[in-house]
């Protein structure tokens, strides 16, 4: 059975499992006569259009969140950096994390790259908080190395957009995010081997506190909803944590997840939706979290 999680543009989501083989949705192609490209990495809706991370191809794809018309395509420049990984929108501009080392910002009214900023290795999530941007640099390509220089975070001033600290970490931070409070949690994935994935706090003072291990995470307002799934491991567990108070609650899942193959996490800010998804080998799809 083959799974495709679909992320619609009017207001709501949707979760698609499609049972016939060789099946596929060619909604962009459909509207456009064309490809999207290689390899869409990340997407988000920012006022009336969807910009969208198009990794394998450099290029963001930006569109009207209704129609999925094409409105504009962005190729960055060989100095606007390569290979479009995460996107994330506040105060009017949009900002990309390039897997070469740098975060570029779109205007939102020209529709163009107006700076560029050097960051870590590899940067992979981004989040806001505090009038800054965060970014997690994983060194990702640099898995022979054990990802040596992939223990970072960038704090970007978003008035000045200059670095105004690199905050250490643990080892490959993949994923970040941020609680109302204005805290941002990291996931630092480690090395898949005997250093093990895990979620650290970094407070408005910069301060990087150990939370709890795990392998995947979202958050809804000042709740972090998280899996641990590592790898080789014969149990996962779904769980969630108050960061308010710390309380943690357990079995989220109220049924067996031997078969886990995939899981994947979804922000739609402007629609308020975060999602924390699980898909099984049998083409079950499990939402741990929607708001």
């Amino acid at each position: 059975m083959q799974v495709i999680l679909a992320t619609m543009l009017m207001e709501h989501f949707l979760l698609l499992t499609l049972k016939k083989e060789q099946q596929a949705i060619m909604y962009f192609f459909d509207i456009n006569k064309r490809s999207l490209g290689s390899t869409p990495q990340d997407a988000i809706v920012y006022g009336s259009k969807m910009y969208i991370a198009i990794y394998g191809s450099n290029i963001i794809e930006i569109v009207d969140k209704n129609t999925a018309k094409s409105i504009k395509q962005i190729v960055p420049t060989s100095t606007q950096g390569e290979g479009p990984r995460d996107i994330i929108a506040a105060n009017g501009k949009v900002y990309v994390s390039m897997y070469d080392g740098y975060v570029s910002r779109i205007d939102t009214l020209s529709l163009t790259i107006d700076a560029t900023l050097n960051v870590g290795p590899n940067p992979e999530e981004m989040t806001v908080a505090n009038g800054y941007l965060y970014v997690a640099n994983s060194d990702g390509m640099n898995y022979g190395a054990d990802y040596a220089n992939g223990k970072s975070v960038s704090k970007i001033g978003l008035k000045t957009f200059t670095e105004a600290k690199r905050i250490p970490v643990g080892l490959n931070p993949t994923k970040i995010c941020s609680t109302t409070e204005g805290n941002v949690y990291v996931l630092a994935m480690g090395n898949y081997n005997d250093i093990s994935a895990k979620v650290q706090k970094i407070d408005n003072m910069n301060v990087v506190t150990d939370v709890t291990e795990a392998t995947l995470m979202t958050v809804k307002d000042n709740t972090l909803y998280l899996i641990n799934a590592p790898y080789g491991a014969t149990a996962n567990t779904y769980f969630s944590i108050d960061t308010k108070t710390g309380n943690e609650t357990k079995n989220l899942i109220d049924q067996p997840v031997d078969s886990l193959v995939a899981s994947q996490s979804i922000h739609l800010p402007e629609t308020f939706i975060s999602v924390l998804t699980i898909w099984l080998e049998d083409g079950q799809v499990i939402p741990l979290m929607a708001m």
